[in-house]
């Protein structure tokens, strides 16, 4: 059999009128300088990694895999087609060096 909350969400100090909400102004930390404040927001909000590609980075992934953004199992599978079709050759070799530098920690 399931408990069963009878009575009034006042009387249970739940609601509105509880004693913890009754309280006067919350407890205030101690106030930081603007350095201070400038230190926090620099530890709590890192700045955005941006890495710029190279020119034939970005003519390669044109090329060969239909543009900059192209989606990580899409460059695979193109360079898994072409690897059976072609081999080892030089344009597989090339696919390979410029699917490595758009994504580094993908393809060693």
């Amino acid at each position: 059999m399931a408990f069963k909350m009878k009575g009034s969400p006042m009387a249970r100090n739940y609601g509105i009128g509880s004693p913890t909400k009754k309280t006067g102004d919350p407890v205030k930390g101690e106030e930081l300088t603007a350095e201070q404040k400038e230190a926090a927001m620099g530890n709590a909000m890192g700045a955005a990694e941006k890495t710029t590609l190279s020119d034939a980075t970005t003519e390669g992934m044109n090329k060969y895999f239909g543009g900059v953004n192209a989606d990580m199992a899409d460059v695979k599978l193109a360079i898994r087609k072409a690897n059976a079709t072609e081999g080892n050759s030089d344009y597989v070799k090339s696919m390979r060096a410029t699917a490595k530098a758009r994504y580094p920690n993908q393809f060693k």
